[in-house]
C-alpha cells in the first residue's frame, strides 16, 4: 500500500507517530460520540435533510480520517522494524481492501442514520467478503512448506540462479497466486526479492527461481521467507513467516596479471639464490640428454638421438619445484576514510585474490601464506594445489580494513612463516611514499635484508600496470 509525503514523515520522524496515532484517536472518539448522541437523543430527528447530509458526511469524515492516521502512524512504525519475527502470521488489506473498508464504514453508518436495511445488507455482504477472502488465504499460506536452494560460494559479478520450492501439503485445496518473498542482508546493504507462483495443485510441489548478482565480496544471509497471497478476492492480503536461512561466500572479483608484473617477480626472484631443482620420483620436466646407465628406464631412450650418435641416449627429466610465496595484505583506513579509501581496499583485495588464484593452479609442490592485517587478522598457509582455492578465497572474502592495524605483530607472524628461498609479496593501501617504511620494518622484524620482496601500493599509478582490474557489468 502507497502512502503519500506526509506518510513518509511519519516514517522519518518518531514524533510524528503519535501525534499522528493521537489525533487519528480523538478524531475517531468524536466522531463516535456525535453518532452515539444522534442514535440515543434523535438530535436529527425533526431537521431538514440537508442537515441530515451534513452531519453524516462530518461523522464519516471524522471517524474515516482518524483511522486513515492511525493507520499511517502504525504503517510508519512497522517500516521501522528491523527484526523479523519468525514463524507467524501476517495480515494486510490491499488498495481495493482499504477501498471497500472505507465503503463499507460509510454504509454502517448511513444505515445507522437512516435505518436503511438495503444498506445493512450491502455493510455485510463486503463484511462477509473480508471474512471468506482472510479464511481462505490463510489456510493457504500455512498448507505451504518452502524450500532455497543457493551455490556455496560465487565470484563477485557472478549472476547465479536462487531456486525457490513450493510444496502445497493441503489435500483438496490448490493454491493460487502465491508470492514468496525473499530478504538478502549484506554488512553494506538489505535487498528483497519475489517470485509469483500463479497456482500449485494439491500435494504437489512447485519450482521457480530469480537471478541474483551480488557485487560485493563477503557473507550474503539469505532469509527468512515470506510467503503471502490476497487470493481469491484480493482485499486482505495473508502471510507467513518461514524461517529458512542460508548463506553464500561472494569471493573478490579477480582481474588479470599483466606481463609487466610477471616480469617484476622474476626480477625480485633474480636477486637472491634459488633452489636447485632435485631429481624427483616423477618425470615432471624435461632436463638434459645422457648415455644410458644401468638401471635407466628403457623408456625413456631417444632412439633418433641413439641411431645419430651411435651409443644409447636417454633423456633425463628433474621435478620441477617452484619457490614458497608469502603474500602479505595490508588492508588500512585513514580515520576519516572516503569512498575513496574504500575502494582502494577493495582494489587491493581484488588484486591479492588474482596473485592468490594463478599461484594455488600454476605452482607445485610450494608452501603459499597468505597474512591480511585488518580489522581482524587473518592467515591461511598451505601448499599450492587447486584444493585450496576456496579456503584461501574465503579467507580474503571476509577481510575487513582497519584504521588502527598493528603492523609491529603482523611482521612478526611473518618471520615465522619465512624462510631462506620465500619470496615476498607486501601489497598495501598505504600511500606510496610510505613503502620506504614498510622496507624497513621488514628488515627489522627479519633481522636481515630483505631483497626479495616486490612491494605493491594500490595508491600508486604503478599498480594499474600490474593489474587489470575486473569489469563487474
Amino acid at each position: 500500500m502507497q502512502f503519500s509525503r506526509f506518510g513518509m514523515l511519519l516514517h522519518e520522524y518518531p514524533k510524528l507517530r503519535y501525534l499522528a496515532a493521537g489525533t487519528g484517536f480523538l478524531m475517531m472518539l468524536l466522531g463516535g460520540l456525535l453518532l452515539w448522541a444522534n442514535l440515543q437523543f434523535k438530535l436529527l430527528l425533526n431537521t431538514g435533510e440537508v442537515l441530515i447530509v451534513f452531519a453524516g458526511l462530518f461523522v464519516c469524515f471524522m471517524i474515516l480520517g482518524g483511522a486513515y492516521l492511525i493507520l499511517l502512524a502504525w504503517q510508519g512504525q512497522k517500516q521501522t522494524l528491523k527484526k523479523v519475527r519468525l514463524n507467524r502470521q501476517r495480515i494486510r488489506l490491499t488498495p481495493q481492501g482499504m477501498t471497500l473498508l472505507i465503503l463499507m464504514l460509510v454504509f454502517l453508518i448511513a444505515s445507522m442514520l437512516s435505518r436503511s436495511n438495503m444498506l445493512i445488507l450491502l455493510f455485510s455482504f463486503i463484511a462477509g467478503s473480508f471474512i471468506v477472502n482472510g479464511g481462505m488465504g490463510m489456510k493457504m499460506v500455512k498448507g505451504a512448506l518452502v524450500r532455497r536452494r543457493i551455490p556455496a560460494a560465487v565470484m563477485a559479478g557472478e549472476k547465479f540462479a536462487v531456486n525457490i520450492e513450493y510444496t502445497n501439503t493441503n489435500r483438496f485445496r490448490s493454491a493460487w497466486v502465491m508470492v514468496v518473498r525473499d530478504i538478502i542482508n549484506h554488512t553494506s546493504e538489505t535487498l528483497q526479492a519475489e517470485v509469483l507462483i500463479a497456482r500449485i495443485l494439491p500435494r504437489q510441489t512447485a519450482s521457480t527461481y530469480y537471478d541474483f548478482r551480488p557485487m560485493r565480496r563477503g557473507i550474503y544471509k539469505f532469509g527468512p521467507l515470506e510467503v503471502v497471497t490476497s487470493s481469491p478476492l484480493g482485499m486482505v492480503e495473508r502471510g507467513h513467516v518461514f524461517d529458512v536461512q542460508n548463506e553464500i561466500t561472494v569471493y573478490p572479483a579477480v582481474g588479470r596479471l599483466t606481463s609487466y608484473w610477471k616480469k617484476e617477480r622474476s626480477n625480485a626472484a633474480e636477486l637472491v639464490q634459488q633452489k636447485q631443482t632435485r631429481k624427483g620420483v616423477f618425470d615432471d620436466e624435461y632436463h638434459s640428454m645422457r648415455e644410458y646407465r644401468p638401471g635407466d628406464n628403457p623408456r625413456a631412450i631417444h632412439w633418433r638421438t641413439t641411431a645419430r650418435r651411435n651409443e644409447v641416449m636417454v633423456r633425463e627429466f628433474h621435478q620441477s619445484r617452484d619457490d614458497d610465496v608469502l603474500l602479505l595484505l595490508d588492508l588500512w583506513l585513514p580515520h576519516k576514510a572516503q569512498d575513496e579509501h574504500y575502494e582502494r581496499v577493495e582494489d587491493a583485495v581484488s588484486f591479492a585474490a588474482t596473485i592468490c588464484l594463478e599461484q594455488m593452479q600454476q605452482s607445485r609442490d610450494s608452501k603459499f601464506t597468505v597474512l591480511v592485517n585488518g580489522e581482524t587478522p587473518l592467515s591461511w598457509s598451505g601448499h599450492s594445489s587447486p584444493l585450496g582455492t576456496d579456503e584461501v578465497l574465503t579467507t580474503l572474502a571476509i577481510a575487513t580494513a582497519g584504521t588502527d592495524t598493528s603492523l609491529a605483530s603482523w611482521m612478526e607472524e611473518a618471520r615465522y612463516y619465512r624462510t631462506g628461498s620465500t619470496s615476498l609479496i607486501l601489497v598495501t593501501t598505504r600511500p606510496e611514499s610510505e613503502l620506504q617504511s614498510l622496507q624497513l620494518l621488514l628488515e627489522a622484524a627479519f633481522d636481515e635484508p630483505v631483497l626479495n620482496v616486490t612491494q605493491v601500493s594500490v595508491d600508486s599509478d604503478l599498480f594499474k600496470s600490474f593489474y587489470l582490474l575486473p569489469e563487474l557489468v
